[in-house]
């Protein structure tokens, strides 16, 4: 439950608390909203009938079967972008492959790529000085080609022969996991990345993963003073500055946007609380608030409540306005069935989209073992059938579900039926739904009789009368057609 008169930042403070969300669950509605004091919470109330005026007359859909357990209200009444859907590609340009080898661009709009695992600085200047930026060069021209507007480069991977440690073999590169032993070594890399750069990459991720010792193993001082630095440059106007639409360095307003260091998990977010206290309120050195949506793997729609953490969080060091970005995320190197990975797409967005978070980067599109959507030719895992896979459809099926739509609210039952609703201009209306546990539902549609058809995680449309069959798939239940 949202109430306008409620700051968005106390909301996220409120729903964040186990405590709160077991009580949403057990609570009659009322009593929430009396516990609450919420002076406008019956804007909507649970099975009160009192809905949101933008769904139109005829598609309000009632789900009477089972108590509902928990409902949310998006945290934007504003459509979604499709800067929501951005992607990793790994071997779109990668010059120790074929070209028979090289990944195609996926057959969906993709607006945001992230550029981890592409390329790194220990990569980019294997040595001081020596810079090779044909990968960087070869796969921002790919990506731009097919569509893609906006780069994000990560720090982190420091070169061996810059790294304080250099033989430190526990960092999943080797040296790369603490701070260079010269800043400034840092600062000649970032100043000639974000020149060359200018323009087209215009957002930076000061480090990935820095809650994970693989990754990051140096103190909260020392990324403090990696943070500034980078800050500094990526900000420069004389490394950058643009007019009417015109980008050189020294070339007028920067239009660069910093992203704060990445941790793996909301679940686990002990570092960066740790790091922002350490750094001082409000937080100086990032512009966009960068997370990775992993540890919800067996009910992707815990990605909900997990982001309300972050919100919660951030809201204490000053970054309670700032735009969330989930840089990474997937079911991870678990592998489930097919089915199931279609599943775990089409929930965690459809949740996620409720959240706040403005941008999400999938990992991975042609990764091995952590979320792949397409079987490169180098992997080899059983069952790894090479091209697009069942996921990848999904992906984009769900991706043209949600991009132009507005977030209205979800219910989630007690039975783990979930039923989410969404607009478009002219009076269209949708509902995407689903069960949770798995088992078969027949949803009587009797209460909206302008839902005429559904479409399928194919995103085929099929005609329906009074009742659909749903399970742990998700479909979308609309009153006419949209795409």
């Amino acid at each position: 439950m949202v109430a306008p008169s409620l700051p968005m930042n106390q909301f996220y403070m409120i729903v964040d608390t186990s405590i709160f969300r077991v009580t949403l669950a057990v609570m009659t509605p009322v009593l929430v909203c009396v516990m609450l004091a919420l002076t406008s919470c019956g804007s909507y109330l649970p099975g009160s009938g009192a809905i949101p005026s933008s769904l139109p007359s005829g598609a309000i859909l009632s789900y009477q079967t089972s108590p509902v357990s928990l409902t949310i209200t998006s945290a934007s009444q504003s459509p979604i972008a499709n800067q929501y859907f951005g992607m990793h590609i790994h071997n779109l340009a990668n010059p120790a492959l074929s070209a028979a080898q090289q990944t195609p661009f996926p057959d969906f709009p993709v607006s945001t790529m992230r550029l981890w695992d592409n390329v790194a600085w220990a990569s980019i200047e294997p040595q001081r000085g020596v810079y090779n930026w044909t990968r960087m060069d070869d796969t921002i021209q790919k990506a731009s080609s097919n569509g893609v507007t906006d780069f994000i480069f990560t720090h982190g991977d420091v070169p061996i022969w810059a790294s304080s440690d250099p033989d430190n073999s526990s960092c999943s590169y080797k040296g790369g996991c603490v701070s260079p032993a010269n800043l400034s070594d840092l600062d000649d890399f970032t100043n000639n990345l974000v020149k060359r750069y200018c323009g087209v990459v215009r957002y930076y991720e000061t480090w990935n993963e820095a809650g994970s010792s693989g990754f990051w193993q140096g103190t909260n001082e020392q990324m403090l003073n990696i943070a500034r630095r980078i800050y500094a440059s990526v900000k420069d106007p004389a490394n950058c500055g643009c007019t009417d639409g015109s980008c050189k360095p020294g070339g007028g307003a920067n239009p660069n946007k910093v992203l704060s260091p990445s941790i793996s998990t909301p679940k686990n977010s002990q570092w960066l609380q740790s790091y922002l206290s350490y750094a001082g309120n409000p937080y100086p050195y990032a512009d966009i608030v960068a997370f990775h949506g992993y540890g919800y793997t067996a009910d992707p729609e815990d990605i909900y409540t997990g982001a309300q953490k972050m919100h919660s969080m951030l809201a204490k060091y000053g970054l309670g306005a700032a735009e969330m970005w989930n840089t990474e995320a997937s079911w991870g190197n678990i592998a489930p069935s097919a089915l199931e990975q279609v599943s775990w797409v089409i929930r965690y967005h459809v949740t996620q989209s409720f959240s706040g978070v403005s941008r999400f980067t999938w990992y991975a599109y042609d990764n091995c073992t952590w979320g792949t959507l397409y079987g490169a030719q180098g992997c080899t895992q059983t069952g790894d059938s090479p091209g697009p896979h069942d996921p990848a459809t999904a992906y984009s099926t769900v991706e043209q579900w949600l991009a132009g739509a507005t977030p209205q609210y979800c219910e989630s039952h007690k039975d783990g039926t979930w039923l989410c609703a969404f607009t478009r201009p002219g009076g269209y209306a949708d509902w995407i739904v689903w069960n949770s546990s798995g088992r078969q539902i027949t949803l009587s549609t009797a209460s909206a009789p302008a839902l005429v058809q559904y479409r399928d995680w194919e995103n085929q449309v099929h005609p329906f009368t009074s009742s659909v069959t749903i399970d742990s798939v998700p479909i979308l239940l609309e009153n006419r057609n949209a795409f």
